[in-house]
């Protein structure tokens, strides 16, 4: 891997449910979604910090539910950070929803099809 990679796992794509959003391919959908795991049990791992909200997903039958949303820094040395820096990234990861919000209305998910995981440069 070439240093750390932002995923962002999101139960808004669509029709398509959840999917992962990274900013880069460096990672396989199976470590993906290995490491998404992982934070969904504990957001601070040995190589990732994450956060999370609840979020509302629309299924295609149109039914509304509650849903969470990860983004995850992954490719760190999460044991040598101080709980300073691990503070300041939990609150710069936790300052990047909205941008959650815009790339979730502007991604395609059509194009992407069936996808699931979705390289996004503009998040490096």
């Amino acid at each position: 891997m070439n240093g750390p990679s932002l995923i962002i796992e999101t139960p808004r794509a669509g029709d398509y449910g959840h999917r992962f959003v990274a900013s880069s391919a460096d990672l396989s959908e199976r470590e993906i979604a290995r490491i998404a795991d992982d934070a969904n049990r504990n957001p601070l791992g040995r190589t990732y910090i994450s956060v999370a909200r609840q979020t509302r997903q629309v299924l295609r039958n149109a039914t509304v539910r509650e849903a969470t949303e990860r983004i995850i820094l992954e490719g760190i040395d999460a044991a040598q950070l101080a709980q300073s820096q691990l503070d300041g990234l939990i609150q710069a990861l936790a300052g990047l929803f909205p941008l959650v919000d815009d790339l979730t209305q502007t991604i395609d998910w059509n194009s992407a099809e069936k996808n699931a995981v979705i390289v996004r440069p503009e998040l490096r």
